[in-house]
């Protein structure tokens, strides 16, 4: 039931349901258990079909001049949604997400007397004068990991003080699961991904099948793996065919799955589905080779109780303790990837003990009500502004 008394927090995103990924994930999350708390909790995102359309459009220039296009629509639909409210008598909140024309949405809502919180998500390689300019605007601003935020601090010269709110995940749905149920896990992911059986260890990667988040360099460790352990299974889950480049990078990495190679590119599941996944597998990897600010992903992994093996890089070292729930290894190196592997392979007692200091560390740092209690302070912070 919503408290008429707390504000409503309007959640602006760049990515939404239907698609996947780890801000959908965050937003998702943090709107449900918002909602669950008495708030009022509208959430407005940039329309899924239309990236898809953008991806058709191959001149630059016209690309550029539909996008802003496309941006101004989008800022002028949130803008009516905030006056709305205001105009209703109610408080208003205006949380932005990634993309900086929806902190622009965010910043031109001030206009209406909202107020303005913007969490970063991604990675940045300099920051933009739309960026820079809105910055100073917004009532507060949230980084996901202490990497992601040193990255900010040193790119768009933000406060080290900025507020910290890793994204967390429900530990209710992802949970370790007995031997017996991992069997049948195991029965449904060999169904769901269309994989003939699945009678040995399971290496499970989820995320957009790019070439940043190491698809093609864990297909190199996965030949060296089979090599030793010819029943071991590569399940990668993940959107095949989001854009054009995706579509090709895919298509190169079938032709390069050699002769006894167990390596399914599995596209994407269900959130059922996926949840099985995690509890059908073994080990978890995350060989990322471009600065990852705080992949949901490898929560969802911690949370099942699986060892995790990730690149030293970006957040991903804030969320593996390397050799106490899991190991991390260069980025691009397929070689220590495939040797890490071979590591929880040879020795399972390791991953076993790894996996649950996974458990242990996603409950206690990473779960989605720690998140939102997070984020209810600052809006609490900001209200009284």
């Amino acid at each position: 039931m919503i408290n008429k008394r707390r504000p409503t927090i309007v959640l602006v995103t760049n990515y939404y349901i239907p698609t996947l990924g780890g801000i959908t994930t965050y937003v998702r999350s943090l709107a449900r258990i918002l909602k669950e708390r008495g708030y009022e909790v509208p959430v407005i995102a940039f329309p899924a079909w239309f990236s898809k359309r953008e991806d058709a459009i191959r001149s630059k220039l016209v690309y550029r001049v539909v996008h802003e296009l496309a941006v101004t629509v989008f800022v002028m639909i949130v803008l009516g949604k905030i006056l709305g409210l205001r105009l209703a008598g109610k408080r208003v909140i205006v949380h932005t997400h990634s993309a900086s024309f929806c902190l622009e949405a965010g910043v031109l809502a001030r206009l209406f007397g909202a107020r303005v919180i913007h969490t970063f998500h991604s990675p940045i390689e300099k920051c933009t004068i739309r960026l820079s300019s809105l910055m100073p605007f917004a009532n507060a601003l949230v980084c996901v990991s202490e990497e992601h935020r040193a990255l900010y601090v040193e790119t768009c010269d933000i406060s080290p003080d900025t507020a910290l709110i890793p994204g967390g995940v429900d530990c209710e749905i992802f949970h370790p699961v007995s031997l017996e149920e991992k069997k049948k896990a195991m029965l449904e992911l060999a169904e769901s991904s269309a994989v003939e059986t699945l009678s040995g260890p399971v290496i499970l990667f989820v995320g957009r099948v790019v070439k940043e988040k190491g698809a093609e360099v864990l297909l190199e460790a996965a030949g060296k793996v089979n090599a030793e352990f010819p029943n071991a299974a590569f399940i990668v889950i993940g959107p095949l065919d989001q854009s054009r480049s995706q579509r090709e990078f895919a298509d190169n990495l079938k032709r390069q799955i050699g002769p006894g190679m167990r390596y399914h590119l599995v596209g994407t599941l269900s959130q059922y589905q996926l949840k099985r996944a995690y509890q059908a597998s073994d080990i978890f990897v995350c060989p990322a080779v471009w600065e990852e600010a705080s992949p949901m992903v490898v929560v969802e992994a911690m949370a099942t109780g699986l060892p995790v093996i990730a690149s030293r890089i970006g957040g991903l070292k804030s969320r593996i303790v390397d050799g106490v729930n899991g190991l991390l290894v260069e980025p691009g190196d397929s070689g220590q990837l495939a040797e890490a592997i071979l590591d929880f392979l040879r020795h399972p007692e390791k991953g076993s003990e790894a996996g649950k200091k996974s458990r242990e560390l996603a409950v206690a740092k990473y779960s989605v009500e720690t998140m939102t209690s997070a984020c209810e302070e600052i809006y609490q912070r900001v209200a009284m502004a």
